[in-house]
């Protein structure tokens, strides 16, 4: 099972370093699609507070370009219901893909 979970600060870049090819191209381009789309919207530099977005299409990509893998958006809004818990032991609202090989 390979799993991405990233920072509760912005859309990052954390994936599993023996993540197959066709993961890395998914995360990859939809990383692209996802700043773009920001930028077209006016928002350039951060992230911060659009997890949730990039899940929702990483997620949709992943299941509809690839063979192998199942993924699903993982997380919660940080106020009882999941999300990101920082080292002091603060929840934040936060959403990530995790995505699971079928074989």
């Amino acid at each position: 099972m390979h799993k991405s979970r990233s920072r509760a600060q912005g859309f990052s870049n954390s994936i599993s370093p023996a993540a197959p090819a066709d993961i890395l191209e998914a995360v990859t381009f939809a990383r692209r699609v996802h700043i773009r789309l920001l930028a077209t919207s006016g928002i350039e530099g951060a992230t911060d507070g659009s997890c949730m977005y990039a899940s929702i299409v990483l997620s949709k990509m992943v299941n509809l370009y690839t063979k192998r893998y199942c993924a699903i958006v993982r997380g919660g809004d940080g106020q009882g219901d999941g999300g990101y818990r920082d080292s002091k032991g603060a929840w934040h609202g936060h959403y990530w893909v995790e995505a699971m090989d079928e074989n």
